[in-house]
């Protein structure tokens, strides 16, 4: 199972690669829910 950080990570790998904004719209969103999810946990 991929966690988080391996999808960012790849993500990031990609987007210095390929210079897509889409990809790194798409990490600073994966980043948003895992935070959410993070918040939302510790309640």
């Amino acid at each position: 199972m991929l966690i988080p950080s391996d999808i960012i990570q790849g993500l990031r790998n990609l987007y210095d690669e390929l210079k897509v904004e889409e990809i790194n719209k798409t990490a600073f969103e994966v980043i948003e829910v895992e935070e959410d999810l993070d918040s939302s946990k510790n309640r």
